[in-house]
């Protein structure tokens, strides 16, 4: 999705817009999906916004660690640098230390927290895929599919089993899946280490806050 929009001197790129309005998506999904009373509500999207803010920071970190000589040489022009995998893998490792962090601290609520910022992820990554195939940068694929029949039944199963198995349901049958489809995430293209690592630390994550909770 390689398209963009000029207005004045900024280039808005398709994919960047795409995913902004995944996110957006998202959080509308979850909030009519999810039954969480108001004051919950509340304290889980603040988690889920200090979640979506840390991972960015980090890629951006990321970003500046591979690309160190150039952020020396010119610190303005690694704004230039999309952000690759690696960088990908520094948000992700940070954001899984944060979550981890809260756990310990026994964090109110930071289960449900990790299912939302779950389900936002996987509604964004539908609208990007989605728009990949309305643009026509792409054909429908098993991906798409899969994302579809997934939220379906994240859906269906909100609120009839527990926040921990619907997590479970939502972050296994996502990294499964991304290891045998060899998925990518938006413009990221992960190795399939990714996924099976990513499955483990959830389930660590689930145990942990079983144990100190």
């Amino acid at each position: 999705m390689s398209e963009a929009w000029m207005i004045g001197p900024f280039v808005i790129k398709y994919s960047l817009l795409a995913i902004v309005i995944g996110i957006f998506l998202g959080f509308l999904y979850v909030r009519y999906t999810m039954e969480l009373p108001k004051e919950i509500w509340k304290k889980t999207i603040d988690e889920v916004g200090n979640m979506l803010f840390l991972f960015l920071v980090f890629m951006w970190v990321g970003k500046i660690i591979f690309h160190f000589q150039t952020f020396i040489q010119d610190p303005i022009a690694i704004l230039a640098y999309p952000s690759d995998s690696k960088a990908f893998y520094v948000g992700t490792a940070a954001l899984f230390l944060f979550i981890m962090y809260k756990v310990w601290r026994k964090s109110s609520y930071i289960l449900e927290s990790m299912l939302v910022f779950l389900q936002v992820f996987l509604v964004s990554s539908f609208i990007y895929e989605f728009a990949e195939v309305v643009l026509g940068e792409n054909t429908l694929s098993i991906t798409i599919v899969f994302l579809f029949i997934l939220l379906i039944a994240l859906t269906l199963l909100n609120g009839k089993i527990s926040v921990n198995s619907l997590f479970l349901v939502a972050l296994l049958g996502w990294s499964i899946s991304g290891a045998i489809l060899s998925m990518s995430i938006f413009y990221f293209s992960p190795h399939i280490l990714f996924y099976i690592v990513v499955s483990v630390l959830g389930l660590i994550s689930i145990l942990w806050n079983r144990r100190v909770m």
